[in-house]
């Protein structure tokens, strides 16, 4: 069998290798490794696909570029993105999990039940929008290939962009807290990872706008502030640029009185 970094483009049109397999692997680790969460993780890989998708259908070649990288059946990969489509909401997928229980009583009852009836529109749906980390992935990458050196920052850019794709799936406000028995102790475990991440990002954004200039900072102050206006952001990203442009802000002010006490 091919590996993934042997498909390059040929005269029949097969895909070249994606800047971005990197979350299907990690996905595909979630679902080997844990029978708790494989029935989400292979709802969360269907609905990262389905955001690759032009029209109704993906890239010539990635299926199969996509199935190879995992180890999976292009036909296994399908049925993913089929689940993230017949449930497309938490709620969707708790109801599949407590309706059919189990993977493949998934694809067969659940893909029955929910099959779409034939109509003679010809609207097609419309394309989720792709992650603020999907995003980043692609450009990071692209950089890449156009002969970017991969430093440690670069790297650094790599792992945030792709722990942002795999958290912006996640709908946290509807969130159903209560789907296991533990639920108790599973809060007191994700209140210490969420805490960490917190303080990595504390402690992050604290050395990038000491190392920024001033006019880095005012560059930076500009585009969130650009930002906090687009209607065409989300209003999670429009909030978020809030937050950031007061911290850089109070940043600026500091500075200025340390120059001028």
């Amino acid at each position: 069998m091919a590996t993934a970094t042997a498909i390059r483009n040929d005269e029949e049109g097969a895909a070249s290798v994606a800047p971005d397999l990197q979350i299907y692997r990690d996905l595909q680790r979630m679902i080997a490794t844990s029978d708790v969460e494989a029935i989400r993780g292979r709802w969360m890989f269907g609905r990262e696909l389905l955001t690759e998708r032009i029209g109704e259908m993906l890239p010539r070649g990635r299926l199969a570029e996509v199935a190879t990288v995992i180890g999976k059946s292009k036909a296994e990969v399908g049925r993913r993105m089929m689940f993230a489509e017949r449930f497309p909401s938490e709620e969707a997928l708790s109801h599949a999990v407590r309706k059919y229980g189990s993977w493949r009583a998934i694809t067969t009852k659940g893909f029955a039940d929910t099959a779409p009836k034939k109509s003679r529109s010809t609207n097609p749906k419309p394309k989720q929008k792709a992650t603020y980390g999907g995003k980043r992935l692609r450009n990071l990458h692209a950089e890449k290939r156009a002969g970017g050196e991969q430093t440690d920052v670069w790297k650094l850019q790599i792992a945030i962009s792709q722990a942002n794709q795999l958290l912006e799936r996640f709908e946290i406000v509807g969130l159903k807290w209560d789907e296991h028995g533990d639920v108790a102790e599973r809060l007191q475990w994700i209140y210490d990872d969420v805490a960490t991440m917190v303080r990595f990002g504390e402690q992050a954004l604290d050395v990038i706008t000491a190392t920024m200039d001033d006019l880095g900072l005012q560059r930076k102050l500009d585009a969130l502030r650009i930002r906090m206006e687009d209607q065409s952001s989300t209003p999670f990203e429009r909030e978020n640029a809030a937050v950031l442009a007061k911290r850089i802000e109070q940043k600026m002010a500091r500075r200025l009185e340390r120059a001028h006490p």
